[in-house]
């Protein structure tokens, strides 16, 4: 059975002060869901899935992205998006 990590990465961003969505905040030179992105894909597993929704993002070859249209409801909805996948 393969092995799948999910970046729950739909929300609105709500609590974050910023200027911009906080997903695409820069951290480091890179927008914050990249940092995220980069640990799972470097943790081994045989498949990675984005849960997209508030903010698009450009997701690299071979990241499979998962788009939740009910993100505004909650993260659960996304979870739920996770695991339908």
């Amino acid at each position: 059975m393969p092995t799948v990590a999910a970046l729950l990465a739909a929300g609105r961003g709500a609590r974050f002060g910023g200027p911009t969505h906080k997903l695409l905040a820069p951290l480091q030179g890179r927008a914050v869901w990249e940092h995220a992105l980069e640990h799972l894909l470097s943790a081994g597993f045989d498949r990675v899935v984005v849960v997209t929704g508030a903010v698009e993002l450009d997701l690299p070859k071979g990241v499979d992205e998962r788009h939740n249209p009910h993100w505004h409801t909650g993260q659960a909805s996304s979870l739920q998006q996770a695991l339908a996948y």
